[in-house]
């Protein structure tokens, strides 16, 4: 049986089992940040972005 719209069931297990500040989600969705996940959602047209402020060190989640 397939999962309902919007589980993350491997991204949870991951997150159970790793230490890390936030988690990112390339999605078709919009922009959004679940601060209980430590989750960011990131639409892919904004992914060349990302790249460029994962490499300078200028990506923050407030």
């Amino acid at each position: 049986m397939k999962k309902g719209k919007g589980v993350l069931n491997s991204l949870d297990k991951f997150s159970n089992q790793n230490s890390f500040e936030v988690a990112i989600k390339v999605s078709k969705n919009n922009y959004g940040y679940d601060h209980e996940k430590k989750l960011v959602t990131i639409p892919f047209y904004f992914m060349p972005f990302l790249a460029e402020d994962l490499k300078n060190g200028s990506f923050k989640v407030d």
